[in-house]
């Protein structure tokens, strides 16, 4: 089981706190053990930072163990996906189209739910995310039959919108983004 899709990566402002992050992610049902895989930018001295593939992940009841030395190129889209490629507990981060394989690491889950995000750690920053080519990794049956999907139906509900003065956009059953709340929801 997995999650995955397109970001495209971008640096923030330069003002102190300021970070930008946009991910996908799966949640254990049950705990609070999880995976996560993205970029993220961040300033420091009013210095920011490249954009920087992380994999993130925690079992339960641990604090996030993050791993991230990968510098992405802003505003080309770069394809994220994290999976339990056999199903074992052991998860797998990737980057690129095709997949390039980044980092493995044994977490307390098989499955659980998927999701994606947009955050930003400073109102001075813009909070515009666009995600696209959403996608899950399923169990087809039998062992190592597995497969990549496009979510059906995704965004239709369970959607968490807490960032003041943006508005979530559902633009296909694959892919949203976030825009200025006074901005009408035209997807590009």
């Amino acid at each position: 089981y997995g999650t995955g899709g397109k970001a495209k990566p971008r640096s923030v402002g330069q003002w102190p706190g300021s970070t930008k992050v946009e991910s996908f992610w799966v949640h254990a049902a049950t705990g609070s053990a999880r995976v996560e895989v993205g970029w993220y930018s961040d300033t420091q001295s009013y210095d920011p930072t490249p954009p920087t593939y992380f994999a993130l992940w925690a079992n339960n009841g641990a604090p996030w163990d993050e791993y991230d030395t990968v510098t992405l190129t802003k505003d080309v889209w770069q394809r994220f996906r994290v999976v339990n490629k056999y199903g074992d507990g052991t998860w797998y981060w990737y980057l690129g189209d095709p997949d390039v394989y980044q980092y493995h690491r044994t977490v307390d889950f098989l499955k659980g739910n998927s999701g994606s995000q947009g955050e930003r750690h400073n109102l001075c920053d813009a909070g515009f995310t666009r995600l696209t080519d959403l996608q899950r990794y399923e169990y087809m049956g039998s062992p190592d039959q597995y497969a990549w999907f496009f979510y059906p139906n995704m965004l239709a509900n369970a959607v968490y919108d807490g960032d003041p003065g943006y508005k979530y956009c559902r633009c296909s059953t694959t892919s949203w983004l976030e825009r200025d709340e006074g901005i009408s929801c035209n997807c590009p």
